[in-house]
């Protein structure tokens, strides 16, 4: 017969053809994927085989397991011929794909009214259905190419069966456990098993049903028996073990057991099959197993009315794999139940550590936040967020340099790149203002947070401010130059001023005398001139090395402040600079030197107005000076600023060395800023220095009160 041979005739075109099938598995797997109608699914699907050979027309079979008739048939631009064929139960085509699906291969039928290739459509459980492609005689290169929508389609069919399969199971179970629901929704397991039982019982109409429950342990040899009577009380609870019996065969062989005939069965063991509270004439047994797991057995003993048949024994085979599926799901149940209380205490640990973390994360007292590569914020501790003004989740995936920054973009020297570029930690420094205008100066790492493949994911940035560090180093480095100049001060002052004082003496005597020739006078009082400079020299460097007494009183800062600036009025009007003091009238009196105060205050005046000097001539901008006091919780503020010429970044650090000056050779002697640290100091006070070329200076004095 034509059918039952493969012929090798295939025409080369087809080849080619039927090559693009492969790239059609994925459309076939997509259209079978999207819709849970199998008709429309399969139809989508053999469209798509089909456009791959031109106007080939064919049809998908699909049978029940045995393939008597079919239970779907999916067409697609078939010939008459074909639909005929398709619709007798007799036929070279039907004929052809009987053969096809019960071995499995592959056939091709060639007769007067049809022709073409039968394809079987199988899984690893074997065939699904066939597809005939009309008109096409296809070789082995095609039907293999065709292989891959061969599964797709067939695996569809097999889930579709299994689906069906599995909503008969579940309205078995489900009628079982609306039962017991609809009677006893608060009962235990045992109880609603006693259920199952009882209601077996009265839908059989035997004496007596049992259910046996072995125990959970594959290695156990015991189990618990319930069997219920024909009346409410006659419902009994027994342990067992498992020995030679009808049960132990049932459970063996995995198949229902019927005895119309107790007493001339040699396998019946009246201590496990049996029971003392009944006289067992006949029985049937059921193994309770699914998916190879046995959970026991099921009895029903004694029909009232006849024998036990066949029928009994479907019913009861019913009733054992719902009831078996119903203790497998109750184990599972138990199961999740307990996984779920372990999931319950692992979140509560897990949401303790989280708060913990939290708890830490916001207590530690510097800035950190986590950045993605993208900028956005993940996480922020709430020391970082409060200057901000919000809450922590509020800042949560907006951009950090929009949040923190107020920026429309990354900062220029930001490390985030960096650490995200080379895996490493990356640190800046970062020198700013705050909002009571007081310099501040951050120590800002970035630290990578690695994946699983050792790239950085996320970036940690921590923000220490270093400002009070920083001060105590200047501070602590300071009095180190102090204390050794202070050393040396003093011996040089002493082995100086012997020599010193002869000769102003001596320069005073001759400048007395009358003496004509001018250029001898002239000599003489640069003479002086350079002599009282040179003593002025010695009595700063004696200031600057003794120990002095400090006298101090309560007193008003303003007026301190005020008495610098009457002394200086005079040169202040003679520079044309104009001075503006923003005095806080609610200053608390402080103990202070006020003569040592008023020092400090003619000295910075005396540095801006100097600076003042030094502007550019064509500057539009008015020469000023500014002074501001304010309280601050436990300190006063006195900030003294200037547009001035400004002082370059790289002398900043150095200013408050003794003999170190900006001004022109001639006009300082460097000894009058550490004066000043030294008197702030003594006041148990900080003074600090601010300055941008050609915009100016501002130092900013901290006075405890």
């Amino acid at each position: 017969m034509a059918a039952e041979q493969i012929a090798n005739t295939t025409v080369e075109a087809n080849k080619v053809k039927f090559a693009k099938l492969q790239d059609a598995s994925d459309d076939v797997c997509e259209v079978l994927g999207e819709t849970l109608d199998l008709h429309a699914g399969l139809q989508s699907a053999l469209d798509i085989s089909l456009k791959f050979i031109g106007e080939a027309s064919g049809a998908i079979y699909v049978g029940e397991p045995g393939y008597t008739a079919p239970t779907l048939t999916v067409t697609s631009k078939a010939s008459k011929a074909l639909i005929i064929d398709l619709e007798k139960s007799e036929s070279p085509l039907r004929e052809g794909i009987s053969w096809t699906l019960e071995n499995d291969l592959p056939s091709r039928i060639e007769t007067e009214e049809v022709s073409g290739t039968v394809i079987p459509l199988s899984t690893k459980f074997g065939p699904q259905a066939a597809m005939y492609i009309e008109g096409a005689m296809l070789d082995d290169t095609s039907i293999n190419g065709f292989q891959s929508i061969a599964k797709s389609i067939a695996r569809a069919i097999q889930a579709r069966r299994l689906q069906i399969a599995a909503i008969k199971q579940y309205t078995e179970l489900a009628n079982i456990l609306t039962l017991s629901a609809k009677h006893a929704p608060n009962l235990e397991f045992d109880e609603i098993q006693t259920m199952m039982v009882t209601s077996l019982r009265r839908a059989m109409d035997v004496d007596a049903a049992a259910i046996v429950l072995l125990q959970e342990n594959d290695e156990a040899k015991s189990g618990t028996k319930i069997l219920v009577g024909r009346s409410s009380e006659e419902t009994f609870y027994e342990a067992i073990n498992r020995e030679p019996s009808l049960m132990e065969k049932c459970i063996e062989e995995n198949k229902v057991l019927l005895v119309n005939d107790i007493k001339g069965n040699q396998d019946f063991n009246p201590y496990v099959d049996g029971s003392n509270f009944i006289d067992i004439r006949s029985m049937l047994c059921s193994p309770l197993t699914i998916n190879q797991r046995n959970f026991g057995a099921l009895f029903v003993y004694n029909k009232r009315v006849g024998h036990f048949n066949s029928l009994d024994e479907d019913f009861l085979a019913s009733m054992a794999t719902a009831i078996a599926n119903m203790q497998q799901n109750m184990q599972l149940i138990r199961q999740l139940t307990l996984a779920n209380a372990n999931l319950v205490a692992n979140r509560w640990e897990l949401l303790h550590s989280r708060n913990t973390l939290r708890s830490l994360f916001d207590s530690i007292p510097m800035s950190m936040y986590i950045v993605d590569h993208k900028y956005q914020l993940i996480a922020i501790n709430a020391h970082r967020a409060s200057p901000q003004g919000q809450h922590p989740s509020d800042l949560v995936g907006i951009p950090c340099y929009q949040g923190l920054y107020n920026r429309n973009s990354p900062c220029d020297d930001c490390r985030v790149v960096e650490t995200i570029m080379t895996n490493d930690a990356q640190q800046r420094t970062l020198r700013r203002w705050n909002l009571e205008s007081e310099p501040l100066e951050q120590n800002i790492i970035t630290y990578p947070i690695l994946d699983e493949n050792k790239k950085t994911a996320q970036v940690i940035v921590v923000e220490e401010d270093v400002t009070e560090q920083r001060q105590m180093e200047a501070h602590l480095a300071q009095s180190e130059k102090l204390a050794a100049i202070g050393q040396l001060a003093a011996g040089l002052a002493h082995e100086i001023n012997n020599p010193l004082t002869a000769i102003i003496a001596n320069t005073q005597l001759l400048q007395r005398q009358k003496i004509r020739n001018a250029e001898v006078k002239e000599a003489i009082d640069l003479i002086g001139t350079a002599g009282a400079r040179a003593s002025q020299v010695v009595r700063n460097l004696l200031d600057l090395s003794r120990q002095e007494s400090y006298e101090y009183k309560e007193g008003g800062l303003n007026e301190t402040i005020e008495k610098a600036m009457a002394l200086l009025k005079h040169e202040i009007v003679s520079r044309h600079v104009q001075i503006e003091f923003e005095a806080d009238e609610t200053l608390e009196p402080i103990n202070m030197s006020e003569d040592h105060l008023v020092s400090v205050w003619l000295n910075l005046i005396i540095n801006a107005l100097d600076a003042l000097s030094g502007r550019d001539v064509d500057a539009s901008e008015e020469a000023k000076i500014w002074i501001r006091t304010q309280q601050r919780k436990n300190e006063i503020l006195v900030t003294v600023a200037d547009n001035g010429t400004g002082i370059p970044e790289n002398q900043l650090s150095r200013i408050f060395n003794p003999f170190f000056t900006t001004k022109d050779p001639g006009e300082g002697t460097g000894l009058g800023l550490p004066v000043c640290h030294r008197i702030i100091k003594q006041h148990g006070g900080n003074i600090m220095v601010d300055s941008d070329i050609g915009t100016g200076t501002k130092f900013t004095i901290n006075l405890p009160i």
